[in-house]
């Protein structure tokens, strides 16, 4: 199975982190930056390697996580996006895999600008973030119905182009061995 999907003329993925870099930071130095060190050059990484897509268009660069939401769940992509946004404006958004959960997270000039994470899983849901005052997309979206669509218009009300960014995309992937696969030679 090919990892890059694209629908609708968008990368499809459950977590992105993009900023506003003028194509200042190179693809080795965003996944330094983000901690996905070993990850190598790939045209077409295929499931079940970790992998990552950079994207790029205009003055915006993109990653784009592996359906294992790797860089989701390092434990370490909070620091790095602090770390990011110290120096570029930063939008890291995530929707959920299995429910109607998502979050995004929008940093200027190194503070949060607009962060709000809605929780929705076993039928239970909850706003767990609301800062910052409401991009203008907002007030057309329902709690609880399909996020994708919100947070396309979120990346559009920023002046991302992720349908440019489709098509401009490195890929890069790293290999992987379950830790059963370790202990059958």
């Amino acid at each position: 199975m090919r990892s890059l999907r694209i629908e609708d003329g968008r990368i499809w993925s459950g977590h992105f982190i993009f900023i506003r870099d003028a194509r200042s930071l190179s693809d080795v130095k965003f996944l330094e930056v983000l901690k996905l060190r070993g990850y190598k050059p790939d045209s077409e990484p295929c499931f079940p390697l970790r992998y990552a897509h950079i994207m790029r268009a205009s003055d915006w660069s993109g990653f784009a996580d592996d359906w294992y939401y790797t860089a989701y769940n390092s434990g370490v992509i909070a620091d790095a996006v602090s770390r990011l946004a110290c120096n570029y404006e930063v939008l890291r958004l995530a929707i959920g895999d299995a429910d109607q959960s998502f979050e995004f997270y929008h940093f200027v000039d190194g503070k949060l600008h607009r962060g709000f994470h809605f929780h929705d899983y076993a039928g239970k849901s909850s706003v767990m973030l609301d800062s910052g005052s409401p991009l203008k997309c907002e007030c057309a979206f329902e709690l609880g119905s399909d996020p994708w669509p919100f947070l396309c218009a979120v990346t559009e009300e920023l002046g991302i182009d992720c349908h440019a960014m489709a098509k401009d995309v490195s890929s890069y992937s790293r290999s992987y061995k379950r830790r059963w696969q370790l202990f059958t030679k």
